[in-house]
């Protein structure tokens, strides 16, 4: 993690480069400095040759989505994409991030999904298993997840709307679909609407310094936030990780 200084500075030059673009790739001499150091589950990972920093309406309302999407797209096949400690982000979108491919994603910052329940009731995608839908997909080969950010559920809103709709479909909070060689680690998943983690037709893949944390302030309770569900999987580790929650681990 860096300065606030330092990261405010390469966000600037990145600036001047990306006048008319949400997000950009500039020389690592600018960038370098906001980069997290790549975990050891990373380490056998080709290095990445190029950066990508997302952009952010950063104003805790206006959807991101595109800006991510964009950042995705450009430094997808050998990038970094960072998401700057100093910005914080909203989704109110669903995003297909599968086919990814020797990509590091540097979460530094906070991640929200809304709490429109209405809307994500209509526009999440059907995981093929046990009636469970999601906020994202992220898939591909050789991708890597960390950066000691948070990404949130917002999941009171859900647990609060249950007892009278319990018919109706939560997402999962982190979907990992078909995944072959990657991790995940470093990163806290807070308030889930239903399970924190899917991982489906996905093989060797780590996650570790997971921190998952869902308590209701209410007396409507978190109900369904297992730690991790994983189906038609191989190889998938779980390590070093922690779970507070109202079901399973």
């Amino acid at each position: 993690m860096v300065s606030s200084t330092r990261s405010s500075t390469a966000l600037a030059v990145l600036a001047l480069y990306a006048s008319s673009t949400w997000a950009a790739t500039v020389s690592e001499v600018f960038l370098a400095s906001i980069r997290s150091a790549r975990p050891s589950t990373a380490e056998n990972s080709p290095a990445r040759t190029r950066t990508c920093v997302v952009d952010s309406h950063n104003d805790g309302s206006t959807d991101d989505a595109e800006y991510i999407a964009a950042a995705l797209q450009d430094c997808n096949n050998g990038g970094h994409v960072v998401f700057p400690s100093t910005q914080s982000y909203v989704i109110n979108s669903p995003l297909d991030m599968t086919g990814l491919a020797r990509i590091d994603i540097d979460i530094q910052g906070r991640i929200a999904f809304t709490d429109d329940i209405p809307h994500w009731l209509n526009n999440s995608f059907d995981l093929g298993f046990q009636n469970a839908t999601s906020f994202f997909k992220l898939g591909g080969e050789d991708v890597n997840v960390y950066g000691g950010g948070t990404i949130d559920g917002q999941g009171q809103a859900w647990w609060d709307h249950y007892p009278k709709n319990k018919h109706d479909r939560r997402p999962v909070l982190f979907a990992t679909v078909e995944m072959h060689g990657g991790s995940v680690s470093d990163l806290s998943l807070v308030n889930s609407p239903f399970w924190h983690n899917f991982v489906g037709n996905s093989s060797d893949v780590v996650f570790t310094d997971i921190r998952i944390h869902s308590v209701s302030n209410n007396e409507n309770f978190e109900k369904n936030t297992d730690g991790w569900d994983i189906y038609r999987s191989d190889h998938i580790t779980v390590q070093n990780s922690s779970v507070t929650n109202g079901d399973g681990a």
